[in-house]
């Protein structure tokens, strides 16, 4: 069993859609079994579930707020699954993870085209000099001897761990 969950965390109603749409036809043209199901709605039993990829978000996760909680539970049921996550969600993975507040405001936002650097590392095999879009404005810091960084740039320290 291989299926994925996406934890579409955005906010507004037309970004939700637009997002799972995008994802649909991504993921459907490379035949990959998903279901994409937002952070307000019941997620039930993730053992169904081989992998967990938390998206992007407006909300700060530098900042308390309501739906922690929630991401921290479903973090924990997928501690020996593939997790990934993006922007947002990789912060608040960092957080899961630690169980403590490891993401800060940026002092440099980042919004628009950056170099991004890698570190040798199956998940980037195949990618050389990568450009990224960015938009965020906070980072993850401070994570223990427990986590690789693979992934950072001029502006932050770590862009992508394991």
């Amino acid at each position: 069993m291989s299926k994925l969950l996406i934890l579409n965390c955005t906010l507004a109603e037309a970004g939700i859609a637009r997002l799972d749409g995008l994802f649909s036809e991504i993921l459907g043209k490379l035949n990959i079994d998903f279901e994409s199901i937002h952070l307000s709605k019941a997620i039930g039993n993730t053992d169904r579930f081989s992998h967990l990829l938390i998206t992007g978000s407006a909300l700060f996760a530098s900042q308390a707020n309501e739906c922690d909680e929630k991401i921290y539970e479903i973090v924990g049921t997928f501690m020996n699954k593939h997790i990934l996550g993006i922007c947002y969600g990789h912060q608040m993975l960092a957080k899961a993870l630690m169980k403590k507040n490891v993401c800060r405001q940026s002092k440099t936002p980042e919004l628009g085209w950056r170099k991004i650097e890698l570190n040798d590392n199956a998940l980037f095999e195949g990618i050389q000099n990568p450009v990224l879009y960015e938009s965020h404005f906070e980072e993850v810091f401070d994570l223990d001897d427990n986590f690789r960084i693979i992934a950072k740039n001029q502006n932050c320290n770590i862009q992508s761990f394991q």
